[in-house]
């Protein structure tokens, strides 16, 4: 890419002319939208034209200080001004003394009459100082060098109030506390002594900052609440060293604590990188939705949610204020990364089908069907044929075996999907976009799209509930309508599990249902084929042991 300029064609809707135009039309962008400004791409370029972009320092601080001149000497300008010297910021008097008063319409000077460039509505003060003679219209100045109304005339370097070397802040002290800064009292040195009393480096040694993802608008909230944006990033993250990610035994993809001196807990994915220093995080901000590792889902308006949740990094930064702008001092505090000790939730909740007692009868089928009345075109449980036609054919019941690792939760880009502490594997159907990743991911093809008419029209996904219902209340009618009955929450088991006439299916604790289908194997009614002296010690004939072993004929 050589250019954000635009090289020509017009806008659809309004029918704009787009020539010229930088992309996105930068920041600041002056005059009216019939002037024609293209935008700034850079504030203080001085080799373009100010109507391409290009400018020079803002005359904000008056024309001299101390009888020392503050604009721009002879010979600095902007390309094509027709001022080749520092001029001030532009306004009613200043376009009459230079004799271009005017060139400004009737009712521009009706509208700029005792005004200057910020305030005249017209837009004619900078139409002609810009357009006309090639001038900005805040002047041309000489770049400041001392500040003389900031706190620190010269700029010095100065610790934060919360860091991790506090060497650092007894050498660079942080500014004195300000009883009246902006009519309120502004703390500074007072908590950077007291954090370094408090050995707060000990406690929290690495640096937090944070920032912008260039895939989420703004702070993030229209992003994650739409569906085709929120894949682009679909969980809050920290940047970690290797070396502090090997000391904290966090591997890439873990799931960690972030904590901070306010007390605050974030939970968030690692992301072991070397994309920051060892003693240095970094976090988005663009993430809100939970607290404190709890879904605040409950709490919003039907509706209003936002599909991507995860917690704001608001939640950890500290009291700080910037000196000069009283903005908040977000990006410079301390903070450690924890791994997450609490126990992944593995799925508990199983299906068991023992292919040697199924009689393929589809029992299992009919009583999911008509437990919850599933719609036409879907079979949340079904049964298949294996070896169909050869000896050794055999018939199992497959549905969602929710998985432990699931593959659907994996790829589903708003995440829909989501685990009870059950461990059963369920979605939202409000959040599901239908667009069918899970089934191509699902090696059981379980998420099926529902089908309506001769030719199947797609909608929402649906899939084997573990008749544990939905994100609904318990029992609701709201959650039968999308779910189905909740037999969990009635202290039951799966309805096609209860129906099954053989108990080849079997439904419930892993742990329990592993152990029936064990006693199951080890006794089935085969004798020493399966199990006994043929099988441990090789005898030929089968259900004796070997002739060594035998006790010796009586005479």
């Amino acid at each position: 890419m050589k250019t954000l300029k635009s090289k020509g064609g017009k806008d659809k809707e309004t029918g704009y002319d787009l020539s010229g135009d930088y992309f996105g039309l930068p920041w600041p962008c002056f005059g009216t939208p019939e002037l024609k400004h293209p935008g700034s791409p850079n504030l203080y370029d001085t080799s373009k034209h100010v109507m391409d972009g290009g400018g020079n320092f803002r005359a904000n601080f008056g024309v001299e200080r101390e009888g020392v001149n503050l604009l721009a000497e002879d010979g600095s300008h902007s390309k094509g001004s027709d001022i080749t010297t520092g001029y001030p910021e532009f306004d009613h008097l200043l376009l009459k003394k230079l004799g271009w008063w005017d060139e400004l319409t009737d009712a521009e000077k009706k509208a700029a009459e005792g005004k200057n460039w910020k305030n005249d509505s017209s837009g004619g003060i900078i139409r002609v100082a810009m357009k006309e003679h090639g001038c900005h219209p805040f002047g041309n100045a000489k770049a400041r060098a001392v500040v003389w109304n900031f706190p620190d005339a010269v700029p010095i370097h100065r610790e934060p109030l919360y860091g991790n070397r506090p060497d650092l802040m007894a050498k660079y002290p942080t500014h004195d506390d300000r009883k009246t800064l902006w009519r309120l009292p502004t703390l500074y040195k007072s908590i950077q002594q007291e954090n370094i009393a408090k050995k707060v480096h000990e406690k929290f040694p690495l640096v937090m900052t944070s920032g912008r993802l260039v895939e989420y608008e703004g702070g993030g909230e229209e992003t994650r609440a739409n569906p085709w944006l929120a894949e682009l990033q679909q969980e809050t993250f920290i940047e970690i060293n290797p070396k502090a990610a090997a000391v904290r035994d966090i591997k890439n993809g873990d799931r960690v604590w972030v904590v901070t001196p306010t007390g605050g807990r974030m939970n968030a994915q690692a992301m072991v990188t070397e994309r920051v220093a060892p003693d240095t995080t970094f976090m988005p901000f663009h993430f809100s939705g939970k607290w404190q590792g709890e879904d605040m889902l409950a709490h919003y308006p039907k509706g209003a949610a936002p599909i991507v949740r995860a917690d704001a990094i608001n939640t950890g930064t500290t009291y700080g204020y910037d000196i000069v702008t009283m903005m908040q001092e977000t990006k410079t505090t301390v903070c450690n990364v924890e791994k997450s000790v609490r126990r992944q939730i593995m799925a508990r909740m199983k299906f068991i089908c023992d292919a040697e007692r199924c009689i393929e009868c589809n029992g299992c089928v009919t009583a999911c069907k008509n437990e919850h009345e599933v719609p036409w075109g879907v079979n949340r449980r079904r049964v298949i044929t294996l070896n169909d036609g050869v000896p050794g054919e055999r018939s199992i019941s497959v549905a969602c075996m929710h998985c432990s690792d699931a593959p659907c939760m994996a790829v589903c880009p708003v995440n829909c999907f989501y685990r009870t502490d059950e461990g059963v594997v369920l979605h939202d159907k409000d959040v599901c976009i239908g667009c069918g990743y899970c089934s191509y991911a699902c090696p059981f093809g379980a998420p099926q799209f529902p089908t309506a008419g001769t030719f199947g029209v797609r909608g929402k996904m649906d899939k084997c509930t573990f008749c544990a219902g939905g994100p609904e209340a318990n029992g609701s009618q709201a959650e039968f309508e999308k779910y189905g009955r909740n037999r969990l929450a009635e202290g039951k088991l799966p309805a096609c599990a209860e129906m099954c006439s053989t108990k080849a299916l079997l439904g419930g604790d892993g742990d329990v249902i592993a152990d029936i289908f064990r006693n199951r194997v080890l006794k089935r009614g085969k004798g020493a084929e399966v199990w006994g002296w043929g099988t441990a010690y090789g005898s030929q004939q089968a259900g004796q042991p070997p002739k060594e072993q035998q006790a010796p004929a009586k005479s």
